[in-house]
């Protein structure tokens, strides 16, 4: 039995329900809550499967791929332990030429290497232009270019010739080598 008063002259609402009603309403909201509960639940569990599968993926994808940049930087430098050309690296940002130790020469960083190309005489006068024309298809974003041209800082002469492959990778740098093609140079000279 529910009342309630109403106020007026103290009277009083009296409403009355059978127990069997009560019982099926509470019954009828259990199901409900039990079916909602079940169904998040349910809903949360397929979720939290699908983000687990996702990550588990994804870091299976990133070992992939983290083996494979390792394995392929141990290739590079092993190619590059085996072959006899000189490494060089371009910051197309600061202009920085840096050259890698090659035999008994050590490393070497030219600032500022474009702007004061001619004070470092790293080129011969007559390939200077050559070279500023080459860097600038590189800077200008060209993937690759190679020329061949005297270099008397690295032959310590004017009479041999080296052919620079140089690509340009990420972050506006540019990697290249320098290679001896004197024998070649003078062949196509003839």
């Amino acid at each position: 039995v529910y009342y309630s008063p109403v106020f007026i002259n103290n009277w009083y609402i009296f409403t009355i329900i059978s127990d069997n009603v009560v019982l099926a309403q509470n019954s009828q909201f259990n199901i409900i809550t039990f079916t909602l509960l079940t169904s998040i639940i349910f809903v949360l569990g397929i979720l939290f499967f699908l983000v687990v599968q996702y990550f588990t993926k994804t870091n299976r994808k990133t070992e992939l791929m983290n083996d494979q940049l390792i394995e392929n930087n141990q290739k590079i430098e092993t190619i590059l332990k085996l072959v006899s050309d000189r490494i060089f690296e371009y910051d197309i940002e600061t202009d920085t030429l840096i050259l890698d130790a090659w035999d008994n020469y050590p490393k070497v960083m030219f600032n500022h290497f474009l702007s004061h190309l001619h004070n470092y005489e790293f080129v011969s006068l007559e390939h200077e232009e050559l070279l500023r024309e080459k860097f600038e298809l590189i800077i200008n974003g060209q993937k690759e270019v190679s020329f061949d041209a005297k270099f008397p800082y690295i032959s310590k002469d004017d009479e041999t010739w080296f052919h620079i492959s140089m690509i340009h990778i990420q972050h506006q740098k540019a990697i290249g080598a320098l290679k001896n093609s004197t024998k070649q140079m003078n062949e196509y000279n003839l």
